[in-house]
């Protein structure tokens, strides 16, 4: 059965290979892998799925004791999911108190229980540590725009909360191991939601896929030959037209971008165009 290069099927070939490093802490050492000879066939993985406000985190993860539920019930009234229907948990580090998941998570539930998957709470974007009384006093640098959630989703991305960047942290690594990067026509970022800071970087940025995999030009395909379609002619004249040079410096750099671009749409096709393993079982929905 060939990969289908839908953007469900591709975020589950991609988990197959996800790496059990903190990319944010061992981004400093990314500077030594790169001058480090890559071992052959050594493919690692970091899928990100960001949920910029479109998930509720605190009715992911709530507190399961009688106190705690109780409290979280007030805070939340309505939308308070009932304790008696949250799918416990037993995290191997104690937390303080007893947690459970959204009855709809239960295959997160069996992956928590395997040891496969992890929960970082309690979390967010700061200069420095403060406490409540330095932040109204203002003694201590807070990150920009504090409690805007347009800049805490940026912040997510470039790791730095005291300056506004263009440049993500995932961006910065493929930066330092672009060396490492087997083909450098198709970047080591690749993309199936558009545009993004996380993935930009200095010299790098994300390769943009849709759901159903690379895009190139339409009615360009040299695989045509039937006499009775029109896409050999236009393969014909979009091939003459990319082999022209040009004397202007901005046309000429389009041209090549647009040769760049096709070359890369190739590529990927070709490495998406896989036999699934066969004894890797995906799971429905």
């Amino acid at each position: 059965m060939k990969l289908s290069r839908s953007r469900r099927s591709f975020l589950r070939q991609s988990a197959l290979t996800l790496p059990a490093w903190n990319t944010l802490l061992n981004l400093r050492l990314a500077g030594s892998l790169a001058a480090a000879d890559p071992t052959p066939g050594d493919y690692r993985s970091l899928v990100c799925v960001f949920f910029p406000g479109g998930i509720d985190s605190f009715n992911l993860l709530v507190p399961r004791g009688d106190a705690e539920h109780a409290e979280y019930a007030t805070v939340r009234k309505d939308l308070a999911l009932p304790k008696e229907e949250l799918l416990p948990i037993v995290p191997t580090v104690d937390p303080g108190l007893t947690l459970g998941l959204h009855p709809g998570l239960s295959g997160i539930q069996t992956l928590f229980g395997e040891g496969k998957a992890a929960f970082l709470a309690n979390v967010g974007t700061l200069v420095a540590p403060m406490s409540k009384a330095e932040f109204y006093e203002g003694s201590v640098p807070a990150p920009l725009g504090l409690f805007s959630h347009s800049d805490q989703i940026e912040q997510w991305q470039t790791s730095q909360a005291d300056v506004r960047s263009a440049r993500g942290w995932a961006g910065k690594a493929a930066d330092l191991l672009k060396s490492l990067n087997a083909s450098q026509m198709v970047p080591m970022n690749i993309s199936l939601a558009g545009t993004n800071v996380w993935q930009s970087g200095q010299d790098t940025v994300e390769y943009s896929v849709g759901p159903e995999g690379a895009e190139s030009l339409t009615g360009y395909d040299p695989a045509e030959t039937s006499p009775w379609s029109l896409t050999p002619i236009r393969t014909q004249a979009i091939d003459q037209q990319l082999a022209t040079s040009y004397d202007h410096l901005l046309t000429e750099a389009f041209q090549q971008k647009r040769i760049d671009a096709m070359s890369a749409y190739a590529l990927f096709n070709e490495a998406t165009e896989l036999e699934l393993p066969t004894s890797v079982t995906w799971p429905e929905g």
